[in-house]
């Protein structure tokens, strides 16, 4: 069994090798011959192929930018027939840019914060009526600083005096940033250092997925003072940094804390 492959065909090719003994003379005994038998299955299979590629590629890049120009281009190789093309952002369909080949097409749109982790898809179907659907696709990262802290995102409540505590912050960046917690604006703690009371403790960061971080300073048997201060957390990556406050309290109303539980704090 042996393959060739031609221009839009793959050649399926089985050759019998058949040998044979054959008397000539008793003197000169047995001749050995090899017969070839012609091939016994001749298949040709259309090679269909499609490629998606975007500008970052192009330039070496793996990564874009929240903000920039997302610019796809989407191919269908080797085929004997024209396709419908569509590229899609997860779910949404990107504008195709005009095209003069009925087998690639492009789409651009400017990323959002919000589109890291989507899923660029090029899916293509049969102008002829064939039920074929071939589709490529890729996930991609978008890079983007800390987002800025919502207002209703400021108090914390429900602590108690004496009892432990932890503070959550929901943080928003890609890459990873680094982290800073302080009780004094000016001075600020690295991941998981002590403060000089021993009380005040960063905990490790989670990783929520897509640049959402889920970041944690955490109070040991908690003071009426520790109600009396703000807390102050800084995250930085290499695009820039944002600055999150938060204030603690003991009680809050009831619209309060359905917001908290609502955005996991």
């Amino acid at each position: 069994m042996f393959t060739h492959r031609c221009s839009s065909s793959v050649v399926l090719l089985s050759a019998v090798l058949l040998t044979a003994y054959v008397a000539s003379t008793p003197a000169v005994g047995r001749e050995k011959r090899d017969i070839l038998v012609k091939p016994d299955v001749y298949r040709c299979k259309k090679h269909k192929e499609v490629t998606l590629t975007t500008n970052a590629e192009k330039h070496g890049d793996k990564v874009h930018q929240a903000g920039q120009l997302l610019e796809a281009e989407c191919k269908i190789v080797d085929m004997d027939s024209t396709h419908e093309i569509s590229i899609y952002l997860d779910d949404e369909p990107l504008e195709l840019l005009k095209s003069d080949d009925a087998n690639s097409r492009k789409a651009s749109r400017v990323l959002a914060v919000s589109d890291n982790g989507k899923r660029l898809r090029c899916v293509a179907s049969d102008n002829n009526g064939k039920p074929e659907h071939l589709e490529a696709s890729r996930e991609i990262e978008v890079y983007f600083p800390p987002q800025p802290q919502a207002q209703e995102d400021v108090e914390r409540c429900d602590y108690k005096i004496g009892e432990n505590a932890v503070i959550n912050v929901n943080v928003y960046a890609n890459p990873r940033p680094t982290f800073k917690w302080s009780a004094n604006p000016d001075k600020y703690m690295k991941d998981k250092d002590y403060d000089k009371s021993n009380r005040f403790r960063i905990q490790s960061t989670e990783d929520l997925g897509k640049g959402h971080w889920l970041v944690k300073l955490s109070i040991d048997e908690l003071r009426q003072s520790d109600f009396e201060r703000f807390y102050y957390l800084q995250a930085s990556n290499q695009l820039g940094s944002s600055s999150y406050v938060v204030f603690i309290k003991i009680h809050c109303d009831e619209e309060q804390r359905s917001n908290f539980l609502a955005n996991g704090i």
